[in-house]
């Protein structure tokens, strides 16, 4: 949210409010699941996964309605489903994770087929005419994206291999 704000206000790009409703709402649902999921999580370890899952289902769906209101659809929004689609494969069954993965593919189709019918609204944070280096809005945006992926990609790949490490020594 910070860094929205920072982006709203000090390099002037015009995010709609509505924008930082549905971000907010992503803390305000997963605060109270992350303590419903630690309390079960031992004793009910199906239970937490499924309750995990519904909720990555739902996120999808407020992920999607956040990147079309970036410009995402025509920019590299789509990118930030990479993150849900290697979790899930980290952490839920093989059937979860593929449904996880139809489930951005057919919610990025819904989205992609709505806007251009004119059904969702579109913001183009950055036309054609702006997306070059010399817009440092533009530039510093792509580049935070970019480094998160990046950063997100090097933290699991760490992780996987502390995994097989971990497996290989027992």
């Amino acid at each position: 949210l910070f860094l929205m704000l920072l982006i709203k206000m000090g390099l002037k790009i015009p995010l709609p409010d509505v924008l930082f409703i549905l971000v907010s709402l992503l803390p305000l649902i997963f605060i109270p699941l992350d303590l419903f999921l630690m309390k079960i999580r031992e004793k009910n370890p199906s239970l937490a996964i499924n309750s995990y899952f519904v909720y990555i289902v739902s996120e999808i769906l407020i992920l999607a309605f956040v990147i079309n209101f970036i410009g995402g659809i025509a920019w590299i929004g789509l990118t930030f489903y990479l993150f849900y689609i290697i979790t899930s494969f980290w952490v839920f069954p093989r059937s979860q994770a593929f449904f996880v993965t139809v489930w951005i593919i057919f919610v990025s189709l819904i989205f992609i087929w709505g806007t251009y019918a004119k059904i969702f609204p579109y913001l183009d944070l950055f036309s054609i005419e702006k997306r070059g280096v010399g817009n440092f809005p533009f530039v510093f945006a792509s580049a935070v994206v970019s480094l998160t992926i990046l950063g997100f990609l090097a933290y699991s790949s760490d992780s996987f291999s502390r995994l097989l490490e971990k497996a290989m020594e027992e």
